[in-house]
């Protein structure tokens, strides 16, 4: 298999060209499908709950856009704001420290 510059995406290359031929990546993308009922459970878990919730989002997600899906995320979860780190689709990869920064002031109060 080919190795990429990044060693953190070959876990991705192994999901999608391993000898499974690509199953387990797509059982993966199935379980995040959109339905009404997946929606329902995810507004309960951060809407009007007993802990604290805040959306970090990566500014530059070329899949889930900041303008769209994080204000999506957003009302969903009756915040004032998301907060946009640098990255992209995966932004806990990209910007740990700024994601871990974010928890912190959130959990400082």
């Amino acid at each position: 298999m080919h190795r990429s510059p990044e060693p953190k995406l070959d876990a991705y290359l192994a999901l999608i060209k391993g000898q499974d031929r690509g199953r387990a990546f797509l059982q993966a993308m199935r379980r995040s499908e959109r339905t009404a009922a997946k929606q329902a459970r995810y507004r309960a878990a951060v809407r009007n709950v007993r802990y604290p919730v805040q959306a970090v989002w990566g500014a530059d997600d070329p899949a889930m856009t900041l303008a769209v899906y994080a204000e999506k995320a957003r009302a969903a979860a009756g915040l004032a704001q998301v907060h946009a780190v640098a990255g992209k689709h995966f932004p806990q990869e990209d910007q740990a420290p700024a994601i871990a920064e974010k928890i912190a002031e959130l959990a400082r109060g």
